[in-house]
């Protein structure tokens, strides 16, 4: 009896060791497949010594080939059953294209929603949701894909939105910029650049040309140059009846635009990651993220016109329409009032009170992060290739040096060194203490919040 066993152990053991291992075919198919685009399907575990057969639909393909595994194009736009049958084994897996007009459906409803509740984060999450919701509708089914879409909403896509070197960068370096506006607002440095530009506003059109001077000077978040620009401009516009219309007008139209243009703004860091996205998806093209975007400041003729377009205004004075008509009747008014609601939002920008302003503790962190930023771009992108390339401008060199340098990096370590320069001029002339200057600092932060929060919904989408 244990002889015989003892023979079909042996036996087991040779079958699994020895016998021929059989491989069974297998396709793996893309996670999502669009209507009308190709995708490449892996075929494995063909046999290399017989044909091998594929049906596609209604259409059969005699496959032979040297290697176990294939690669094989295929563009679907229906509901289609593919079959892999070797001499051995057969398998088929079911394949059911989302029609590619579907994929504007999310973002079309993030649009409208947004324009009907005025509300981004609801807007953008539902339309993640219903995109969410049609590609488990279309691999699974509709009644799945309800559960399972508002489960891949967080884990799949708001978390891989996140799951991104690039993206976590863009995320700090945001945090960081919006840390420093706070610590260099609190210690009295932007109050004191606001005076210097705000001291010749003497008359209507010289007030609006303060107004325009200091939303370009104040380039690096549009958020803290509304609230500073803004709030700080209003007694002198009141004075010199210049109407809150205006006001409002010059504050929007400088804020946005020199933000999107700025080289070194809170905006960047969304803007590289579009950036950053669309070279991913164009083939060959190995410019770097930074110098594209430097690149393509030629072609922001939003900003640039509206920046343009405002200055002429104010050097024509001119006004048209229901603009002209509040003007006028700013002018005309002897005691210029208006009901403004949000005061309690510039906390976080107001100086401290009883201190001494300096325009230097704004401009020396700003000069760091600009500097920091050019610095981190030359060392990340140093090449002895190219700086030792005879027949290249130094102006050439400098542009493949920046589109070889690593923008992410460059922009965190200069962000970093501007905050901690900023804190340190805080606390070492004691305009702020260390606890103060730490608070200052994490209320910047919060402010960043809502933005990063609508960035990677954007992500997500």
């Amino acid at each position: 009896m244990f002889k015989s066993l003892g023979t079909g152990l042996l036996l087991a053991v040779f079958l699994i060791f020895f016998e021929p291992i059989m491989v069974s075919a297998q396709i793996s198919a893309p996670h999502i497949v669009i209507g009308d685009v190709e995708y490449h399907y892996t075929l494995s575990g063909l046999s290399t010594s017989d044909t091998n057969t594929l049906i596609v639909g209604d259409s059969t393909f005699l496959l032979l080939s040297d290697s176990a595994s294939m690669n094989i194009p295929l563009t679907l736009n229906a509901p289609t059953s593919i079959v892999l049958e070797t001499p051995t084994v057969s398998e088929s897996i079911e394949v059911n294209p989302i029609p590619l007009w579907w994929s504007f459906l999310p973002p079309l409803l993030s649009i409208f929603l947004a324009l009907i509740i005025r509300e981004v984060i609801t807007s953008l999450f539902l339309g993640i949701f219903l995109g969410a919701f049609i590609i488990q509708a279309y691999t699974h089914n509709i009644f799945s894909g309800l559960l399972l879409g508002f489960m891949s909403t967080i884990d799949t896509y708001l978390l891989g939105a996140m799951n991104d070197t690039g993206h976590l960068s863009i995320i700090v370096f945001s945090l960081l910029i919006g840390a420093m506006v706070s610590v260099i607002s609190k210690n009295g440095g932007m109050q004191g650049v606001v005076n210097h530009i705000s001291k010749n506003a003497n008359s209507p059109k010289s007030g609006q040309m303060a107004t325009w001077f200091l939303g370009i000077a104040i380039f690096f978040d549009d958020y803290a140059n509304t609230l500073i620009v803004g709030n700080t401009m209003r007694p002198i516009t009141d004075k010199l009846k210049i109407s809150r219309e205006k006001l409002a007008y010059l504050v929007d139209s400088t804020a946005a635009p020199i933000a999107a243009i700025g080289f070194v703004t809170t905006w960047i860091g969304a803007e590289l990651g579009y950036i950053q996205n669309g070279i991913e998806k164009i083939e060959g093209l190995n410019e770097g993220v930074y110098s594209t975007f430097i690149q393509s400041l030629a072609y922001s003729y939003y900003p640039i016109l509206a920046l343009i377009f405002m200055l002429m205004l104010i050097l024509k004075n001119r006004d048209f329409g229901p603009m002209h008509r509040a003007e006028l009747a700013a002018r005309n008014s002897t005691n210029l009032k208006y009901i403004y609601e949000g005061d309690e939002e510039l906390d976080e920008f107001k100086a401290e009170e009883n201190i001494k302003i300096k325009a230097y503790n704004a401009i020396i962190p700003i000069c760091v992060v600009i500097f920091g930023t050019l610095g981190g771009l030359i060392y990340t992108g140093w090449d002895p290739d190219i700086t030792q390339n005879t027949s290249l401008s130094f102006g050439k060199k400098l542009s493949a040096i920046i589109g070889n340098a690593d923008s992410y990096l460059a922009l965190l370590w200069s962000s970093l060194a501007g905050l901690i320069v900023a804190m340190k001029l805080s606390v070492f002339q004691k305009i702020l203490g260390l606890g103060k200057t730490i608070n200052a600092a994490l209320n910047g932060i919060k402010t960043m919040l809502p933005a990063i929060v609508i960035l990677i919904l954007a992500w997500g989408l």
